[in-house]
């Protein structure tokens, strides 16, 4: 049944192959941001690029999948989300990206004025590498010149996974209350837990 709900031809077969010596959830991708996966390669290239002077815009190329979440006017933080000119915005503002700052950045003129200054343009080569790959090249243009870096994977992808302490910081944005340090320390000692019910609950 999980199975056939995710597509029609299962290998049945490959779900114990080699358990115990091949872990999967190692190939899994663990998003840095908490926005939509679309828009982490812009973001990662934003966030690396070291430029100096007044930012008179930022171009993205990328494949159209991403190009496509062009909305420079979201009303809520589901909008904001899947807004790549928005997002880079806040990074821009912030130098982070954290789930308290997509809460306040609707009302910010400053964040409104900084996404009005993106550029998103498709890129054909960039598109015939996608969906093996999610290639994005950002340009930051300012009065002191042109900065730019190009990637075709997002960090947290298995290719280039998150460090420990990128997902410990992850999920101290995202979690609530005031369980979290011992939550973390449960989860490092799972293998010595006999009952998972209190992290679960």
């Amino acid at each position: 049944g999980f199975c056939r709900a995710y597509g029609e031809h299962c290998r049945m077969e490959e779900i114990d192959e080699e358990l115990g010596a091949k872990y999967r959830m190692l190939g899994t991708y663990i998003k840095r941001f908490p926005v939509c996966a679309h828009l982490h390669s812009a973001l990662d290239n934003l966030e690396l690029i070291r430029y100096e002077g007044q930012i008179l815009k930022v171009r993205v190329l990328t494949y159209s999948v991403s190009a496509e979440h062009d909305n420079y006017s979201p009303k809520n933080e589901r909008e904001v989300k899947q807004s790549l000119p928005h997002t880079l915005a806040i990074l821009l503002k912030n130098g982070e990206i954290t789930q308290k700052g997509i809460e306040k950045s609707l009302d910010d003129e400053e964040i409104e004025k900084l996404a009005g200054k993106v550029e998103i343009e498709v890129d054909e080569k960039m598109e015939a590498m996608f969906p093996y790959y999610r290639p994005c090249k950002v340009e930051i243009w300012t009065d002191r010149g042109k900065y730019e870096r190009m990637t075709n994977l997002a960090k947290g992808q298995p290719e280039d996974p998150l460090s420990q302490e990128e997902v410990r910081k992850k999920f101290k944005g995202l979690a609530m209350g005031k369980k979290v340090e011992g939550m973390m320390k449960a989860i490092d000692s799972l293998e010595d837990i006999a009952d998972v019910g209190g992290i679960l609950w």
